[in-house]
């Protein structure tokens, strides 16, 4: 509907509610008149083939396991009913983004170590059918495990060491962009998810190495990244997944060690299947507006190690490359079609050491090394950013949907 030459979008909404695209031209304008219930078929086009009021368009492919990589979302693509403003976080006022006006937003910046931070960002549309995650608030950095680096360290695969600044750092093996995209999602959203595409992003990983490179070479590091998306359902809500990942490698006299971070972390939720693709449009422009305040980042380098200083300025390079990587959000949406079935696993719950079987208690621990005593009839717990533990609900899910519970295992 609209007047003539008005430029839209078709989507065909399927009886099992699924949001189903067609593969249709960029410029599609209507040829019909304002409400008109049967337009005039564009030229080439026969009434037969096509629905009233709409070209005919083949169904899309199958999508494969590893998807291609959709085109930039197109100046016709942002939602109409859609209005940004800038959010400022409050408290350090350290970096800001657009977020969609009137949606409820909640964040800040989680200091996880004396000087490693973490900023994260939550939005719940008005009607609480829409929710974005933006960053993680408990994320710290990772090493790769070696026999070298486990010696120095003293810390196997999935334990949590000190550095001499009192920084955590998890030993964990390296981890492509749609791989820890998933374990993010079954940890802190949807433990039961159940995947149905998932795909590299080498365009946005490209763009991120070559900006991060130059910063590494300053301190003698070779840097690499990886991105990757993942799309899934959890329960009757869709959802969506984007990682980037950054492989920090330093060669010394005693080997290579390797570190890696995680970077332009981005989750939706969507309750409503008709929104699903506005919301992969919200959540994409966040992350493509995000930044760091210029006075507030150079107040931190200064008081900061190299290496953190460097991981910094990696991730301000990162937050620039988004602006100019954000796909569309149609192409991704479509693939939710054509389920890529996938087995969700949970990690195994550590060996038990510490529990008191007199007292009917046990330790718990999360992936950063933060420990709690807590009763042995106690499921699964939760932890969040200010040390809160909550048990889970029955089913080993997280208490609720805030994004802000990291589970906790029998140290």
């Amino acid at each position: 509907r609209g007047a003539r030459g008005t430029t839209v979008r078709l989507m065909i909404s399927a009886p099992d509610n699924k949001l189903h695209t067609v593969e249709v031209p960029r410029s599609l304008p209507v040829v019909g008149g304002t409400g008109s219930s049967s337009a005039t078929p564009p030229p080439g086009r026969t009434p037969a083939a096509a629905p009233a009021g709409a070209p005919a368009a083949p169904p899309r492919a199958a999508a494969p396991q590893a998807a291609s990589v959709p085109a930039p979302v197109s100046s016709g693509a942002t939602p109409a009913s859609v209005s940004f403003v800038n959010w400022v976080e409050p408290k350090e006022h350290s970096f800001s983004l657009e977020v969609p006006q009137g949606w409820n937003v909640t964040g800040g910046l989680n200091w996880v170590g004396p000087q490693e931070q973490q900023p994260f960002v939550r939005a719940l549309s008005p009607d609480g059918k829409l929710q974005i995650f933006i960053g993680d608030a408990d994320m710290t950095t990772r090493q790769v495990p070696t026999p070298i680096s486990v010696a120095q360290n003293r810390a196997r695969e999935g334990a949590v060491f000190r550095t001499p600044s009192g920084d955590p750092v998890l030993m964990q093996r390296y981890m492509p962009g749609s791989q820890f995209a998933r374990l993010e999602v079954t940890t802190r959203h949807c433990p039961n998810a159940r995947w149905l595409s998932e795909g590299d992003r080498p365009d946005l990983a490209r763009a991120v190495a070559t900006a991060v490179q130059p910063e590494a070479t300053k301190f003698g590091m070779t840097a690499s990244a990886s991105a990757g998306d993942t799309g899934f359902t959890c329960d009757a809500r869709e959802g969506y997944a984007v990682a980037v990942t950054v492989l920090v490698t330093a060669n010394g006299a005693a080997g290579a060690l390797q570190a890696w971070l995680v970077q332009g972390l981005g989750v939706f939720l969507s309750a409503d299947p008709m929104r699903s693709m506005q919301t992969r449009y919200i959540m994409e422009h966040m992350l493509g507006t995000q930044k760091y305040d210029p006075q507030w980042n150079a107040a931190y380098e200064q008081r900061v190690a190299r290496t953190t200083g460097s991981v910094m300025s990696m991730q301000n390079a990162e937050f620039q490359v988004q602006q100019g990587a954000a796909r569309s959000a149609s192409n991704t949406l479509s693939m939710l079609n054509h389920p890529n079935q996938g087995v969700s696993v949970r990690p195994g719950q550590r060996p038990s050491s510490s529990v008191n079987t007199t007292l009917g208690t046990r330790d718990m621990c999360d992936a950063i090394g933060r420990c709690k005593t807590v009763s042995l009839d106690a499921g699964a717990v939760f932890i969040d950013h200010s040390g809160n533990v909550v048990p889970g609900t029955s089913s080993g899910a997280p208490p609720d949907n805030s994004g802000v519970w990291s589970p906790m295992y029998q140290r």
